[in-house]
């Protein structure tokens, strides 16, 4: 900034002065801000102060006006540099960048041997490369594949699998896991039987029926019967 003078002499030797202010403004500062780096799906934001008004070229060349994008949703293709210009009051401008980064979110499969019956055991599995987090009715394990053993209907329920990979990104999945009571029910039959009798056999409850028995007896009846008894019969049913 200053005062510049100027002196004129023309040809008949007249002089004459003249001077003029020369003010230099400065260019605008630019200060730029980001959540990067950030996960696929997340909300992208970007802002910039320091200026007036300002024009931001993306990274697929995109032109964007004003102090701040957001990209919900953000996906791998909005990664790169974003490029701002920002004009001050006075009509001076300048070009900053930022490096934005989205990383991706962890690929992995789960699955479950749900339903299961009663007493056995439920099989919670999740593959691929990235860090594990089960949660559920009474169950909290790091465990890829976790197991709970003689399992109750009342462990049956909605389990959650959180897989984190190593940029810290997450992603779920839900299972329904159903744990069925076993039949409750009750098997008898005739204690004594007479040879060439017939040896009656019954069992409760409304309920499917596989019995076996000696001499390669089998029914799916619910209270079969075994007739003409010998001693080939004999033994447990």
């Amino acid at each position: 900034d200053g005062w510049y003078y100027v002196t004129v002499v023309d040809s008949n030797g007249c002089v004459n002065n003249d001077s003029t202010d020369l003010i230099v403004n400065s260019l605008p500062d630019l200060n730029l801000n980001s959540n990067s780096p950030l996960c696929k799906t997340d909300t992208l934001h970007i802002n910039v102060t320091g200026a007036l008004s300002y024009s931001w070229l993306s990274p697929d060349s995109t032109l964007i006006n004003g102090s701040a994008i957001t990209i919900p949703n953000s996906q791998i293709s909005n990664s790169g540099i974003y490029y701002v210009t920002g004009i001050s009051s006075n009509g001076c401008s300048s070009t900053s960048s930022i490096n934005i980064v989205i990383n991706p979110l962890p690929v992995f499969s789960s699955q479950t041997n749900s339903p299961v019956c009663q007493n056995d055991s439920v099989i919670l599995a999740a593959t691929g490369n990235a860090s594990y987090l089960w949660s559920g009715p009474s169950l909290n394990s790091q465990q890829a594949v976790t197991y709970i053993v003689n399992a109750q209907p009342n462990q049956s329920g909605l389990y959650k699998v959180i897989a984190t990979n190593n940029f810290g990104c997450t992603s779920s999945n839900n299972h329904q896991v159903t744990i069925n009571n076993r039949p409750l029910f009750t098997a008898a039959c005739d204690s004594v039987v007479c040879f060439g009798n017939t040896l009656h056999l019954s069992a409760t409850g409304n309920f499917a029926y596989n019995w076996t028995g000696p001499n390669n007896f089998v029914s799916t009846n619910q209270n079969p019967e075994v007739t003409g008894i010998s001693n080939s019969n004999a033994g447990t049913y």
